[in-house]
């Protein structure tokens, strides 16, 4: 089966040699905790990822998806302002459970309409995931958060867009 989504593409912050382009680890290693998170990032994008590529037909874009220690509590500290508003369990991006993808390859701001045409695109992404298994989606006004777990998947659907009502 062809992926359409490369193993760099789930891990944003490594090199394909093992290493962090952020952290700036040493040359030819491959840390401990991206081995911990490969098989659970080969299952997010078997079970979840390549089905919803080949339903939706178009591209789909990886914002975010494995993050080391340090590129995680960054993230976190980024985040705190909105503790109260989003429940993301942020372990799944250490654990290579998650990913943060959008619909839209490209759109931006710049074209009329273009920010009405990707929260439409990542709706209608949000729609499909929920009829896969997954473990939990958020949808934001510009992106999708979603994990997938091969124990125990929640089910859990959140909507962050403002206006819209969950049926």
């Amino acid at each position: 089966m062809r992926t359409h989504f490369e193993t760099k593409k789930l891990v944003p912050c490594y090199l394909m040699d093992g290493r962090c382009k952020k952290c700036k680890l040493a040359e030819n290693t491959w840390p401990s905790e991206m081995v911990f998170a490969m098989p659970r990032m080969y299952a997010l994008r078997e079970k979840l990822l390549e089905p919803l590529r080949m339903r939706y037909g178009k591209p789909i874009r990886v914002l975010r998806g494995f993050l080391c220690w340090k590129e995680l509590q960054k993230l976190k500290k980024r985040m705190r302002r909105y503790e109260d508003e989003y429940d993301v369990d942020y372990f799944q991006y250490y654990s290579g459970e998650c990913v943060d993808i959008t619909a839209t390859h490209g759109a931006r701001k710049i074209a009329d309409g273009a920010d009405e045409y990707m929260l439409a695109e990542n709706l209608k992404l949000a729609r499909m995931i929920e009829e896969m298994e997954f473990d939990q989606l958020i949808v934001f006004e510009d992106y999708v958060h979603v994990s997938y777990s091969r124990k125990m998947n929640r089910h859990e659907v959140i909507y962050k867009v403002k206006g819209y009502e969950e049926d």
